[in-house]
């Protein structure tokens, strides 16, 4: 857009000579044809730093042309331009070194040509103009990586648990899309086990939110080392935890076992809390695309449900 705005300035203002106009026109073209080629969305993306090389390539041709037929270097400062700018447009080093290499071999040539400007200083300038140009790209993908940190530190905060390092609600959330379009490509139905962790509030009350923390932290850790590599696991909530996945689920009782023996072998002081929970689950078909939006909740209260009853029937066995 700045080399066209200065064409046609120049057009406009009659600084420009025939050959000028003649060979701007063109120029001007290719850059709007390579500006809408970027647009495009088949256009491969390996594809677009070599279009942005091959545009630049051209420019700088063009501008040494006119300079040369001017007899003058005015013209050269539009090379300067483009050696300076068209690195942070392309991003990629070795369309960068190319165009680098042309335009240096084109300054020396034009240069040389023109007898009046002085061969040694406008090289000076051209190297300076590509050193600038470099620089601005190696700021420019620091910048890219620095932003991707911060989205991907943001994105951590606001879908893991602090406490547990497991996926918190909204990261299960984020994860059922996924799992649901997987489900019904292999057409296997979901599974999703509620565990909750029993006497928290009164091991808090009597010893503490600290060791309430270790608590939740233990049976995270014993969840996570007894489920299936693949399967989600997060937590719901307070003493909640949830674990979603394909194909038909370990029944409740057992994972309980399972885990409890996990936390019972962890250095978490039972002395302090017995090391148990309740564990329930449910299975429901992904046959529905329509109802996706009421899928997960209607999973979830389903294994919530059944790790109540099942609660419930523990307790009624123990009295």
């Amino acid at each position: 857009i700045i080399v066209i705005a200065f064409s046609v300035f120049n057009w406009v203002a009659g600084l420009s000579t025939p050959l000028d106009r003649e060979t701007s026109i063109p120029l001007g073209m290719c850059l709007l044809v390579g500006a809408w080629l970027v647009g495009r969305p088949w256009v491969p993306d390996r594809a677009l730093p070599w279009v942005l090389a091959g545009i630049s390539v051209l420019a700088i041709a063009v501008f040494e042309i006119q300079a040369v037929a001017a007899g003058t270097s005015t013209g050269y400062a539009y090379v300067l331009l483009v050696l300076t700018l068209f690195p942070s447009l392309v991003l990629f080093w070795v369309p960068i070194a190319v165009v680098d290499v042309v335009a240096l071999v084109g300054a020396y040539l034009t240069i040389s040509s023109l007898p009046s400007e002085p061969l040694v200083d406008w090289t000076v300038v051209t190297i300076t103009a590509v050193v600038t140009g470099l620089l601005l790209v190696a700021l420019r993908l620091r910048s890219i990586d620095e932003l991707a940190d911060a989205q991907h530190t943001l994105r951590e905060q606001a879908t893991r648990d602090g406490l547990t390092g497991l996926l918190n609600r909204h990261g299960i959330e984020d994860r059922i899309p996924a799992l649901f379009g997987l489900a019904q490509r292999h057409e296997e139905q979901l599974f999703a086990v509620f565990v909750d962790v029993d006497g928290l509030k009164a091991a808090n009350d009597v010893h503490g939110h600290d060791f309430g923390d270790e608590v939740l932290h233990t049976v995270a850790t014993a969840i996570t080392t007894c489920v299936r590599y693949g399967d989600t696991v997060g937590r719901w909530g307070g003493d909640e935890f949830v674990v979603i996945g394909l194909g038909p689920a370990e029944p409740p009782a057992q994972l309980a076992g399972r885990i409890m023996a996990a936390i019972h072998a962890s250095p978490v002081d039972l002395t302090k809390w017995d090391g148990s929970v309740s564990v329930g689950g449910a299975t429901m078909p992904t046959s529905a695309a329509d109802e996706r939006d009421q899928w997960l909740q209607r999973l979830l209260a389903a294994a919530d449900a059944d790790m109540y009853a099942r609660r419930r029937e523990r307790r009624r066995t123990d009295s």
